[in-house]
């Protein structure tokens, strides 16, 4: 009996030191509480006091340039762009910004810079040109940017100088000046607001047809103020010295915008292909043509005067040297551009390529 009573004895402490194990154990657990409470509290005044300084007039959005650029001007931006009140530099909306801006079919995207404390810069970003349409019959041409997305259509009534570059155009006008000092940003000489507006309009006072061949000289008869076979003096252009210009319309204004963007001009277009800003371009014949556009080489676009492109099959480049090269259907280009270009180079007297098989291409020249 005193066994047991021993045993039972010598279990008691166990059972004590268990128990008093436990407050223990709840002790630690309430300053781990305590400092997770500490720390949520100290990262709430954090982000209450982010909240308080994004919000604040700390940085408020106070001066805000919009730059224009060629084709966006700076009036019609700021039409676009409607900032709400309480806008700082740290909780300006930026997509909000980019998507008011879109509305207008040549911006592609938008650069916000911050010049802190107070001033936002939002410039434009335009997309660019791959190619050109013009359709004859409507006397109107289209461009149509690198993502395969129609922008606008573009005035046909163009002034060059004698060098061929464009120094006036009803949509196409010399880029935007620096800004002034004032923070604003000038707009360009003749830029239009809506570039939809005035698709194909030609010179209303008078601009010489293009020739039957294309070449953006003024025909005798075409109704330009100068003669036809005179040097026509410009409008002073600013710097003191008049500069001489040609005016051009249809086919020759076409070539000059395409000089202008570097793009590839595209011609004897199908009568249902239907263009609207902003939107995909879908029709496969003007695809095929946009095909050869990014494909080609920039030396060797430099060298087309025009891309027809009546069908796929029909295809053709009529060079600047008046070569006409039969393309057929956007396929090996890279391969149909070497054998023009080697032929070029070697054959002398070249007056027609046809490299719609490029490995089995035929040519036409005429003795010098």
């Amino acid at each position: 009996m005193e066994a047991k009573r021993l045993t039972h004895v010598a279990a008691a402490p166990r059972g004590s030191e268990q128990a008093s194990a436990r407050p223990r154990r709840s002790a630690g657990l309430s300053r781990a509480h305590i400092a997770l409470v500490a720390v949520a509290g100290v990262l709430a005044l954090v982000a209450l006091a982010v909240v308080v300084v994004v919000n604040s007039s700390l940085f408020a959005a106070t001066d805000i340039r919009i730059v224009g650029s060629e084709h966006v001007a700076q009036d019609a931006a700021e039409q676009l762009i409607n900032l709400p009140e309480g806008t700082t530099l740290l909780n300006v909306d930026e997509d909000q910004i980019v998507e008011s801006l879109k509305q207008n079919p040549w911006v592609a995207g938008v650069d916000v810079k911050r010049e802190y404390p107070h001033t936002l810069v939002i410039t434009p970003r335009e997309r660019a040109v791959s190619a050109i349409m013009y359709v004859a019959a409507d006397d109107i041409a289209w461009a149509i940017g690198n993502d395969g997305c129609w922008i606008a259509p573009l005035s046909l009534a163009v002034a060059v100088d004698d060098s061929g570059a464009i120094v006036e155009s009803g949509i196409v006008s010399t880029a935007i000046s620096d800004q002034a000092e004032d923070g604003g940003a000038s707009a360009p000489t003749d830029t239009r607001a809506d570039p939809s507006a005035d698709g194909a309009d030609a010179s209303e006072d008078g601009a010489a047809d293009a020739s039957d061949a294309g070449d953006g000289s003024a025909s005798d008869d075409g109704g330009s103020d100068a003669p036809a076979d005179e040097d026509k003096p410009a409008e002073d252009d600013g710097d003191g010295e008049p500069a001489d210009q040609q005016d051009l319309a249809g086919l020759g204004a076409a070539e000059a915008l395409a000089r202008h963007f570097g793009a590839l001009l595209l011609t004897d277009v199908a009568s249902d292909v239907a263009p609207s800003s902003g939107s995909d371009v879908s029709a496969p014949i003007i695809l095929a043509g946009l095909d050869y556009a990014k494909k080609f080489s920039s030396d060797f676009k430099a060298q087309i005067k025009y891309l027809s492109v009546p069908s796929k099959e029909a295809i053709a480049a009529n060079l600047v040297s008046g070569i006409e090269v039969a393309l057929g259907a956007p396929e090996d280009i890279g391969l149909k551009e070497r054998v023009v270009t080697t032929l070029l180079e070697q054959q002398p007297g070249v007056t027609y390529i046809d490299v719609r098989t490029p490995n089995a291409y035929t040519f036409r020249s005429v003795p010098k």
